[in-house]
């Protein structure tokens, strides 16, 4: 079985311009650049789906309730 590497550590509100930052930093990392390029367009399009989903499905102004932050890793 293939070891797990981790690709993205983030902790913290998930917007759109996070979204383009997470993106940017993901094509940087070294493990991500090792991977086949097929691999890697389906992480990539696997991170940016996972994101929105996220960034629309998350609460963002709710008073009663503690606001948890989202972790992606």
């Amino acid at each position: 079985m293939a070891q797990a590497v981790k690709l993205l550590d983030y902790t913290g509100p998930v917007v759109h311009k996070t979204i383009d930052q997470l993106l940017k930093k993901l094509i940087k990392t070294e493990a991500y650049l090792s991977l086949d390029r097929t691999t890697a367009k389906r992480v990539y399009g696997i991170l940016v789906e996972c994101l929105e989903n996220i960034s629309k499905h998350s609460e963002k102004n709710c008073l009663k309730v503690k606001i948890i932050h989202p972790i992606f890793l």
